[in-house]
């Protein structure tokens, strides 16, 4: 385990409680995403780590299947009315989507105000406006529709993409 400072690029207090993060090194050569943002946290404070969105194509899929996963998370407690607890695997949904839409566009994520998310080819419609409304109330049921929406929309989008340039390829 190594203490690593979160650059101002990744840096979001919605995501982080501190500016400085404990990460197991051992994380940084692995296609598991069990800490948000890891990735890009160790890449921009110069270490050497899997870059995802060089390689989305590997990195998307396992994506994915920690988002389903965490979606019947959240489902489960919102059926039991247990909107406190939801916070927390609500801010991981949000972050998967920022990792989606940055990995999709071969782009390390990076925090909302750094960059200008609707400039983006592959991202799902009013994208930004989308993603504020769920940081601002994460513990909502609205926002949980939203989040498996922007989710959906943004596979439909990054599977045409991928079928657009496999179309191109072969017409070469």
């Amino acid at each position: 385990m190594i203490t690593i400072a979160i650059s101002s690029e990744i840096y979001d207090p919605f995501f982080f409680e501190n500016e400085e993060i404990k990460i197991d090194t051992d994380l940084l050569d692995s296609i598991e995403l069990k800490e948000l943002f890891i990735h890009e946290i160790a890449f921009f404070a110069g270490m050497n780590t899997i870059r995802p969105w060089e390689n989305p194509e590997t990195f998307i899929p396992e994506l994915l299947q920690k988002w389903h996963e965490l979606q019947k998370e959240i489902k489960t407690l919102f059926d039991q009315r247990n909107n406190r607890d939801t916070i927390y695997p609500m801010k991981r949904g949000i972050g998967f989507l920022i990792e989606f839409i940055f990995w999709s566009n071969g782009m390390p994520a990076k925090k909302l105000n750094e960059v200008n998310i609707n400039g983006l080819q592959i991202k799902p419609v009013n994208s930004l406006e989308r993603i504020q409304f769920l940081m601002k109330r994460p513990n909502i049921y609205p926002s949980f529709a939203q989040l498996c929406e922007l989710m959906e929309e943004q596979q439909k989008q990054y599977s045409k993409f991928i079928a657009m340039q496999n179309a191109k390829t072969k017409k070469k």
